[in-house]
């Protein structure tokens, strides 16, 4: 037969500090901004989820025949925004994910044209040019964007390259994208189809 251990106070009081600190500390590890493997993760998740997505399609602001948003709405909450933009020159999709009411990571993926759409080979031929529209000439550049507690984490080039936080051309992009983002949620969710 053991002999029981004797009481330590010493023990006792060393574990119930421990476990406060711990219970002080656990809500302040679920605040930590999400690095980049987490959003890609979260991402996945938004994107395997879009058929379970409550779908909001709109005409886009301030051109209609040109721009158009896509909302995925879980529940009430916005999930994925696509926004469609077409010009002469290019065609541009944005996508926006979106947790708990943040934007957490964006990509633009933009398909620039040879020559714009309205240039046809009878165009070219009034120019004495030998080269006219193409959509088989037409290059894709993709940039990516990730986002924590509103701030801009990373900016990925179309070469992926990083782009420094400290360029001024990464505030104007940042400032873009989250006004962008903020005016497309307003937009999506005070649309009264869902």
């Amino acid at each position: 037969m053991s002999k029981p251990i004797p009481e330590n106070k010493f023990w006792k009081s060393t574990l119930m500090v421990c476990g406060l600190a711990l219970a002080v500390a656990a809500p302040s590890c679920k605040n930590k901004p999400m690095g980049e493997d987490e959003i890609m993760k979260e991402c996945e998740k938004i994107t395997k989820a879009l058929p379970q997505y409550k779908l909001k399609q709109m005409e886009g602001y301030p051109e209609p025949e040109k721009r158009s948003l896509s909302g995925y709405f879980e529940d009430d909450k916005l999930r994925l925004i696509n926004e469609s933009y077409f010009s002469d020159t290019d065609r541009v999709f944005t996508h926006y994910y979106v947790k708990s009411n943040a934007l957490i990571y964006a990509y633009r993926e933009d398909f620039i044209y040879n020559r714009p759409v309205n240039y046809t080979e009878d165009s070219a031929k009034k120019n004495n040019d030998s080269v006219w529209y193409d959509d088989k000439k037409t290059v894709l550049k993709t940039s990516y964007y990730y986002f924590a507690d509103g701030k801009m984490l990373k900016w990925l080039d179309t070469d992926k390259k990083p782009v420094p936080p400290t360029a001024k051309a990464f505030d104007t992009k940042r400032d873009e994208l989250l006004g962008n983002f903020m005016l497309y949620d307003k937009m999506l969710k005070t649309k009264d189809d869902l």
